[in-house]
């Protein structure tokens, strides 16, 4: 197992001193959120690590300041901006599924050498993330510290520590019991800098080395005078500096799998924060950012995600998320038995709802999304996965809240989906709006290469066929497939087309023809290539390259 553990601390602050302070339009600081979503987002992308923990200090002192009261002493509070993003920030992680991690008395320091040396005894490897250098002591061949500096993150491993300082990893711990560290207020020996101390472990091996070859000629009389002056200080500093591997927390690897989470509360979370910077959107007159909360009350919101809660039956999950909205009992009771109605979900209202199908699941959560009665409704790739049975199912529900005067916006990537549902359709590409337009406009009208016909002649002879579309004018033969021919007759007048296809059926024998609609996949991909609604040029099959795929939109 690869387990990543977040220095949350050491993190947060890079990220809230890294940007520039950013608020909301009512004044709440977002910056520390916006940078520690980057950071754990690049993280992710670039390990993809099995399991995430992210470790946190707590307010309570710890056994070091206990042990020495001047312990990091010298440090200013958290900012006041800063520490008003955390409550948020940690929320958002839960919605988000990340197991966080603190213990009052320890560090996060001391977590992260727990979780590594666990790690490492259970025969898996380790990503440590911190901009704190204390963290260095604990590499080794099982574990490597992601060291945050503010150009760039640079993995250390031990060779890179050997490279660096000369030393070992655990040596950095008698390094610094000698040289102090001035952001904890650890005293280390006064006088004795990093180039001394480096050079005093190498030779001597650790910080008792040096004390046990004190009147080594290799130290220098002013040294040895500093260090023998000052034992307690780096004896202290030493206890001060050593990571701990043995905090009282969860130390399975496993339990820190990222979890389901709430992906409809960390979504709803986030769009409190959200700082435009263009556009407008208006919700029946209101604007979504000056008045999120009216806007929240009229948004319906079906995630293309759900994850079923574990021991809670239909009712019980549609009751709470009525309690959610604010109902009162009364109100909720009606409400929650509406929707179940609605949804055919009534005979299902005891039923776990771990233990649904598919399509089951999907009308349950198509029942959540109405529970609040919102007139606007946004369905993210609500057919996805679903049998052709359920498909069908939601299908007809979807008419069904059309018909009761509902606005639906449904996401996917699903196409011919799209064209069972909808009346106006939007295609994007690469976060573009490429078309926006009527439905039944882009599948049935006539464009200027006129009306065109799927025609099949006996003995499926599409050589003739061709062949006589080639000779008579007006004819544009737009591919050819499955034994039988797909043409395009210029004219859009009626009699025009009518004694075409008479001839047609005089010269040829001909056993069947009809007016061709185009699928919503090929009307997308003309539109991506060609601009337009208009079909693509016809290319010989010999020399066409592969169809293009059709991005998710």
């Amino acid at each position: 197992m690869k387990l990543l553990v977040l220095d949350g601390n050491s993190l947060v602050n890079r990220a809230y001193f890294g940007i520039k302070l950013l608020t909301t339009k009512d004044g709440r600081y977002t910056n520390a959120i916006f940078g520690f979503q980057n950071i754990l987002l690049n993280l992710l992308s670039a390990h993809h690590p099995d399991a995430v923990a992210i470790a946190w200090d707590e307010k309570a002192p710890t056994f070091r300041h206990t042990a020495y009261d001047g312990y990091k002493a010298t440090r200013h509070g958290m900012p006041q901006e800063l520490a008003e993003q955390m409550p948020v920030l940690k929320q958002l992680l839960t919605d988000l599924g990340f197991v966080q991690v603190s213990k009052a008395g320890w560090e996060a320091d001391d977590i992260l050498g727990t979780l590594a040396a666990a790690c490492e005894a259970a025969g898996g490897t380790t990503l440590l993330a911190t901009g704190d250098r204390d963290s260095l002591q604990l590499v080794d061949d099982a574990t490597t510290v992601l060291l945050a500096t503010n150009k760039e993150t640079i993995p250390m491993d031990p060779a890179a520590i050997r490279e660096k300082y000369g030393i070992e990893p655990p040596q950095l711990i008698d390094v610094k019991s000698l040289m102090g560290d001035a952001s904890d207020n650890i005293p280390g020996v006064p006088g004795i800098g990093e180039k001394t101390a480096l050079a005093l472990i190498s030779k001597f091996g650790s910080l008792q080395g040096v004390y046990d070859n004190i009147d080594d000629k290799a130290v220098k009389p002013g040294q040895r005078a500093k260090l023998t002056a000052n034992r307690d200080k780096a004896d202290l500093s030493y206890m001060l500096g050593t990571i701990r591997k043995d905090a009282p927390i969860e130390t399975d690897p496993a339990a820190y799998i990222r979890q389901p989470g709430d992906p409809a509360a960390a979504a709803q979370l986030l769009a409190t924060l959200e700082m435009p910077d263009s556009g407008h959107i208006r919700l029946n007159g209101a604007d979504v950012v000056d008045h999120p909360e009216l806007a929240r009350s009229r948004i319906g919101w079906m995630p293309d995600y759900f994850h079923p809660y574990k021991n809670t039956s239909v009712r019980e999950y549609l009751d709470f998320f009525a309690r959610a909205c604010g109902m009162g009992r009364e109100r909720l009771l009606d409400a929650v038995d509406e929707v179940m109605d609605f949804t055919e979900l009534a005979g299902l209202q005891n039923q776990m709802i771990d233990k649904l199908s598919k399509g089951q699941t999907q009308r349950l959560c198509l029942a959540r999304t109405l529970i609040s009665d919102a007139q606007f409704l946004i369905l993210d790739e609500p057919a996805a996965g679903l049998d052709p049975k359920a498909r069908l199912e939601f299908k007809n529900l979807v008419h069904l809240l059309k018909a009761r005067g509902k606005t639906l916006l449904i996401s996917s990537h699903i196409l011919s989906e799209l064209g069972e549902m909808c009346d106006a359709l939007i295609f994007m590409n690469a976060g573009t709006v490429i078309h926006d337009g009527n439905m039944e406009d882009l599948l049935h009208r006539q464009t200027e290469s006129g009306y065109a016909f799927e025609i099949r002649t006996a003995g499926d002879d599409t050589a003739s066929l061709e062949e006589w579309l080639a000779l008579r004018r007006g004819w544009k033969v737009r591919h050819v497939q499955q034994q039988k021919v797909v043409a395009a007759f210029v004219s859009c007048e009626p009699e025009a087309v009518a004694a075409e296809l008479r001839q047609l059926c005089l010269d040829l024998p001909v056993i069947d023809f009809h007016r061709s609609e185009r699928r919503l996949e090929e009307a997308f991909v003309d539109i991506l290539i060609h601009g337009s609604g208009e079909p693509a040029p016809r290319q010989n099959p010999a020399s066409s390259q592969e169809t293009p795929s059709i991005p998710a939109s």
